[in-house]
């Protein structure tokens, strides 16, 4: 009997001291990423069209796997698309798992950042870090509604149901607009619609989780950005000059609450333009 106990406490002492699986590649450098990691996760608001947003969203989820954190990488990203995103995941092979990927509507249709050359080869670092042992899973939790209020509301319902499921201990990373990560009531724009002044963005449904909400900061530059419900009003936009005393060459998050919307931000210095993937100008954008 004795010696059935002990047994029975060896086992549970070396499954207790087990390394958690980590991913073994090399991470692109953060600086003060350290500031996020132990935390519930980060809401990254997205500058759509740009190469810098979805580089810091594949950096971020390799540190966090790093660091021995189960991640999931939550995106601007049809809901009806999941499938096909676990099938990305499974899929060993990175060039036919990119192929199963990008022939979706999802990256056929749309105009604009949220399906540009940029977040695919972010979505690629993210199937290589899985696949050198990151525990990681991708969320597609875009539904549209009639109005940007309902489809934030539908997202952030989808997500706490997710979330109630989740491992234990996971690092949440939620990258979406701008827009969608405010964490305070309210769209205080020139060009936002009527009613905004009571919007309650995805951010602000969240709030509870804890998140760690950045906004990019940027200095000058240029992105892909769409205006109307066609492809004609899409197009590279200026943001003016580069950094006048030279840029960055990796990103940085800092900490600040000057801006009650967001708990800080993400510096990644000049943006760089990234186009659709698919890009073709006489297709009705989505």
């Amino acid at each position: 009997m004795k010696s059935g106990i002990a047994l029975a406490m060896l086992l549970l002492l070396v499954s207790c001291s087990r390394t958690p699986q980590v991913v073994t590649s090399v991470c692109p450098p953060v600086e003060g990423v350290e500031q996020v990691l132990s935390g519930t996760g980060v809401f990254i608001g997205d500058m759509h069209g740009s190469n810098q947003s979805p580089a810091f969203l594949a950096a971020l989820a390799c540190h966090a796997m790093k660091h021995g954190r189960p991640v999931i990488a939550a995106m601007e990203y049809d809901a009806q698309d999941q499938p096909v995103l676990d099938r990305f995941l499974r899929t060993r092979d990175a060039d036919a798992a990119m192929e199963l990927l990008t022939q979706t509507p999802h990256w056929t249709g749309n105009a604009d950042g949220r399906a540009s050359v940029a977040m695919a080869n972010a979505l690629r670092a993210l199937h290589g870090y899985r696949h050198a042992g990151g525990d990681l899973r991708l969320i597609a939790y875009d539904f549209w509604g009639p109005d940007g209020q309902e489809r934030d509301r539908r997202s952030a319902q989808y997500l706490e149901q997710l979330r109630i499921d989740a491992t234990p201990g996971t690092f949440w990373i939620l990258f979406g607009g701008n827009v969608h990560a405010r964490k305070v009531t309210g769209l205080p724009f020139r060009n936002a619609p009527p009613g905004s002044a009571q919007h309650q963005p995805l951010g602000y449904l969240v709030r509870d989780w804890k998140l760690v909400h950045l906004d990019a900061r940027y200095h000058g530059g240029e992105l892909w950005g769409c205006t109307g419900g066609s492809r004609e009003g899409c197009s590279i936009r200026d943001l003016g000059p580069a950094c006048p005393t030279g840029c960055r060459v990796e990103p940085i998050i800092r900490l600040d609450s000057s801006d009650p919307a967001y708990d800080g931000i993400y510096d990644v210095s000049m943006l760089s333009v990234s186009r659709p993937l698919h890009w073709r100008a006489d297709v009705p954008a989505r």
